[in-house]
């Protein structure tokens, strides 16, 4: 049997005084192993040194500290102020049936004086029940100070009882701690955590838990005449047996009580019961667990019970930010104190402190489920997760992350592509004379193919995230004469977007494919002068995914729109010289989306989304200058500006699945209705009939910018 302070002598028997290490005298200054013990008034374990031992009882062994030996003295106290450490499995215990583990065990009565500066632990690793103490004493009469930490773990498969000090009886004798005294159950749920386990009581005893003290476990004080007092903080766990003081307790104004909760049933929370007579005064504190049923009206019942009672805690603290906890005390006889829920945030106010407008709708919805309650589980869970967050800015994020996909701003995306295809179609029917952007047509039937990229960016405004969004696309046309003087075409467009919003805190991507089948034509009115016009319908499958960060889980959308543009322009050219040409135009662009509803899978914020319906219509007035350098290659170079007329701002009604009969409305950006665009290209033909033109053109209004590059081969049929 190893330990580093033995009070084993050979074959095994106890002494019954305390003992240092050999050649050390009374004070341990290095680390130890095992050894043979002495008597001594005082034994001191210094700073820094490490006293420990595996597979034993105990690491340090008293008989009675403090005995009175007779000729061999009185070993009056033990200082610590290294680390005793104890683990392992455990040995056939002094004092309880069964195996123990204990860093400082005390066969006898703590006459003298106990204390611990360092740290005392004892941990168990067994598979079978253990009890765990990093102080274990038969008897306390004289003085245990503790200003370190003295803790005790099971650790082991077989559970047990950890112990932080551990108390046969109480004696007359008397615990302060200004430090941790704690028990932990680290690996298994079978067995109990206490900080102090005090059993009988012959002649009393007082426990004090002084300002800068925690005591984490269960407390348990047996005997009607041991008193506790608590200056410092009592953290319990949830337990409705949680705390038992068999004699009387005092909370003073420093005092913490600290409880957990996770419903209003039996075992949900935190509970302490006071034999003798509670003087409450303090902090309580309740640590609302992440999985929880608590609803506001609920009632804690009897968090604290006495057979009398005086006083009230003065404020409840806890970690949610839209819960309370109102503590109401009934005084007297079998008094009690009961903690009732309460509204502490409503979701709306989470949102308007931290300016997030587009998370109104949601919040004015939550709020209106939590007042009445839901019996729906995914819905409690999604309340439960909010009432954990411990401030309004993380309760306004959350609720930004059930907000409807990007914000209801999708369509803003689409609108961007839809007019990126629409510039392709203006640039092949600006002129049938051959001027579409200094394009210039040979033949009366041709081909076309134009590839494109765009680059969308929308910044934040008011409040509400914007996006990013990349798109590439290919359009296909075919065109002919029917007249002298009209051209009529048909068009199929392709286009796939990947969005993603710029919100960190609710991040939330598409994808969509769009499909466009598009006619086209132009008509002359003179020589100068030309009618143009084109109309398109076409539909877009959209995928989606939100991220719900506070609640670990991701929703995710799919839903198809269908759409439809038209566009009608009148241009007219001005020839500046041989090579050079101006032709300003006006045009109006109407766009119609139609997206189709959907309930989203994959979380338990899912959400039930109708369909939305959005149209904008654009006038505007463009210039446009071609100049022709050398011989079938132009430059064009165009500027313009436009006014959406109905400058209808998004929105979408949704509701959380889980509660379909509360709906809310989320509103999107609101743009501006004034845009500018720009454009350069190069184009060459060749007398073969075949042409190949290069473009870059902008669009850009307040806070947003589209970037398109276009290839385009022609050719004469």
């Amino acid at each position: 049997m190893s330990s580093a302070i033995a009070a084993l002598c050979a074959n095994g028997l106890f002494v019954s005084q305390a003992h240092a290490v050999a050649d050390c005298g009374p004070t341990v200054s290095s680390n130890q192993g095992q050894c043979t013990p002495y008597f001594s008034d005082t034994v001191v374990v210094q700073e820094g040194v490490t006293v420990s031992a595996s597979d034993t009882p105990a690491v340090l062994y008293f008989g009675n500290l403090g005995e009175d030996t007779g000729g061999s003295g009185v070993l009056g106290s033990f200082t610590n102020n290294g680390s005793i450490l104890s683990s392992g499995l455990g040995e056939d215990s002094f004092t309880f049936s069964g195996r123990s583990v204990a860093g400082v065990q005390i066969n006898g009565n703590l006459l003298g004086n106990l204390t611990n500066n360092g740290l005392i632990s004892a941990t168990s690793t067994d598979d079978v029940y253990r009890v765990v103490a990093g102080v274990n004493m038969q008897s306390l009469s004289g003085t245990l100070n503790n200003h370190g930490t003295i803790t005790a773990d099971v650790a082991g498969s077989g559970g047990g009882q950890a112990v932080g000090v551990r108390i046969s009886n109480m004696s007359g004798g008397e615990l302060n701690n200004y430090g941790t005294i704690e028990g932990v159950i680290s690996s298994s749920d079978v067995g109990q955590a206490y900080s102090i386990y005090a059993l009988n009581a012959e002649g009393g005893g007082t426990i004090n838990n002084r300002p800068s003290g925690v005591l984490r476990g269960h407390l348990y004080s047996g005997g009607s005449s041991v008193n506790v007092t608590n200056a410092g903080t009592i953290d319990l766990p949830m337990d409705s047996f949680a705390g038992y003081v068999s004699g009387d307790f005092t909370q003073t104004d420093s005092g913490v009580l600290r409880l957990m909760a996770s419903g209003d049933g039996e075992d949900e929370y935190s509970q302490m019961f006071v034999g003798g007579t509670a003087s409450i005064a303090g902090t309580a504190f309740v640590d609302v667990q992440e999985l929880n049923t608590l609803e506001v009206g609920q009632t804690l019942s009897r968090v604290l019970g006495a057979s009398e009672l005086t006083g009230n805690f003065a404020q409840v603290d806890d970690n949610s930010a839209l819960f309370n906890f109102q503590s109401i005390a009934t005084e007297g006889e079998n008094g009690h104190i009961d903690f009732k829920l309460v509204k502490a945030l409503t979701a709306v106010d989470a949102v308007d402190s931290n300016n997030n407008p587009s998370a109104r709708g949601a919040a004015g919805a939550l709020d209106t489920i939590i007042d009445r309650g839901t019996t729906n589980p995914n819905m409690q869970t999604l309340i439960d997760a909010l009432g954990q967050l411990g401030t309004s800015q993380e309760v306004s994020d959350a609720i930004s992350q059930t907000t409807p996909l990007l914000t209801a701003n999708t369509v803003l995306a689409s609108r961007a592509a839809l007019g990126g295809i629409s510039r392709v179609i203006e640039s092949r029917i600006a002129s049938n004379r051959g001027m579409s952007s200094g394009d210039e047509f040979y033949g009366d039937r041709n081909v076309w193919l134009k590839p494109f990229g765009s680059w969308a960016g929308q910044d934040d405004r008011s409040g509400i995230s914007g996006f990013d969004a990349n798109t590439s696309g290919i359009v296909l046309g075919a065109d002919g004469t029917v007249s002298d003087s009209t051209r009529v075409g048909v068009a199929f467009a392709y286009a796939n977007s990947n969005i993603d919003g710029n919100s960190n805190v609710a991040p939330n991507s598409a994808d969509v494919d769009m499909y466009q089948l598009l006619g086209y034509g132009s008509h002359s009115l003179d020589q100068n002068t030309e009618l143009n016009f084109q109309v398109g319908i076409g539909q877009n499958n959209t995928q989606g995914k939100r991220d719900i960060r506070f609640l670990g889980e991701t929703a995710k959308a799919d839903y198809s729109s269908r759409l439809a543009t038209a566009g009608i322009g009148l241009a007219r050219t001005f020839e500046l010289s041989e090579k050079t040409a101006f032709t300003p135009s006006v045009r109006t662009d109407y766009t119609w989306i139609k997206d189709e509803s959907y309930t989203e899978k994959g979380s338990s914020a899912n959400l039930k989304v109708d369909s939305q319906t959005t149209d904008q219509m654009i006038v505007g007035l463009d210039g446009k200058l071609s100049h022709e350098f050398m011989p079938g290659t132009s430059v064009v170079a165009n500027l313009g500006v436009g006014y959406d007329v109905l400058n209808n701002n998004t929105s979408i009604t949704s509701a959380f699945a889980a509660e379909p009969g509360t709906g809310f409305t989320t509103r999107g950006l609101d743009s501006s209705p004034w845009s500018q665009r720009s454009g350069l290209g190069l184009i060459h033909s060749t007398e073969q009939g075949v042409e190949v033109s290069l473009r870059y053109d902008t669009e850009h209004s307040e806070g947003f910018l589209n970037q398109t590059a276009s290839v385009k081969l022609r050719w004469d049929i």
